[in-house]
């Protein structure tokens, strides 16, 4: 039973996600869902034998993340769509917002004013962040909201 209001949980943060995106009901939107539904049986095989740390894993994203999927340019040039874990829109308060423009201030990559909201300044900064990680988009992941210290890091991870 806790598995599947896990699972339901997930699917409604999922859906608010495409909602925030504009994927709603569109083709993009589709195949998000397709993807997260693969995604969840995957996850709940995962978490499947009670106390293992790939359970405790999947329950943590279940609760605190949920996936997008957003266009990543790749370093030989080009863009494709990838599927990643991002902090989930309940969280992304103007607080939260206004703690990511600091962090991102502090290492030299924000040079704009702190204003609580994810204007152009706060994209192009998680971008330039994210992209030594890895991942250039301007949307930012779960990872990189954990190592700017704004989200908590699962238990495994410490």
């Amino acid at each position: 039973m806790v598995q599947g209001r896990s699972t339901l949980r997930f699917f409604r943060r999922l859906l608010a996600v495409a909602a925030v995106l504009g994927l709603a009901g569109c083709a993009q939107g589709e195949l998000l869902a397709r993807e997260s539904q693969s995604f969840a049986g995957v996850a709940r095989a995962r978490t499947a034998g009670a106390g293992s740390p790939a359970a405790s894993a999947g329950e943590f994203f279940a609760k605190d993340a949920c996936l997008t999927r957003a266009e990543v340019s790749l370093p030989e040039g080009g863009t494709e769509w990838r599927l990643f874990v991002v902090p989930c829109p309940e969280t992304l308060t103007p607080e939260f917002w206004a703690s990511v423009q600091r962090a991102l201030a502090v290492r030299g990559l924000h040079t704009g004013p702190i204003t609580g909201r994810p204007d152009r300044e706060t994209a192009e900064a998680v971008r330039r962040y994210q992209a030594a990680l890895g991942l250039d988009t301007p949307v930012l992941s779960l990872e990189a909201a954990q190592r700017l210290g704004l989200a908590p890091w699962p238990r495994e991870r410490l």
